[in-house]
């Protein structure tokens, strides 16, 4: 998973920077008509809201439809990610214990 922020205006910019990390990869800004826009290399969205404009230019610029998709992959990761941590957890309280078959249940042996 990346973490995309949507950062705030800075001095005199008229548009909102996208950024991975340290590095500016997009942008969110308004339109003459007011709707917004969202800008991340050839990725070029509308929506009516900056963070709208936000969610759904990351979304499509990471190959989701739109931002529910990406936020239920993220949900299946973490559970996925949980369930793991969880299981090492375990395994290491029953090294600590002494019980050294918890490691051929992690490691599937």
């Amino acid at each position: 998973m990346s973490r995309y922020r949507l950062m705030p205006r800075e001095g005199s910019c008229t548009f909102h920077k996208i950024r991975t990390g340290k590095k500016w990869i997009g942008r969110v800004g308004v339109c003459e008509d007011g709707r917004f826009f969202g800008k991340i290399g050839s990725t070029f969205v509308y929506a009516d809201s900056a963070a709208a404009a936000f969610d759904l230019v990351v979304s499509k610029h990471l190959g989701y439809a739109n931002a529910g998709e990406l936020r239920a992959h993220n949900s299946r990761v973490s559970a996925v990610n949980r369930q793991r941590r969880d299981e090492t957890r375990h395994a290491v309280n029953e090294l600590m214990r002494g019980n050294f078959n918890a490691l051929d249940a992690l490691f599937g042996k």
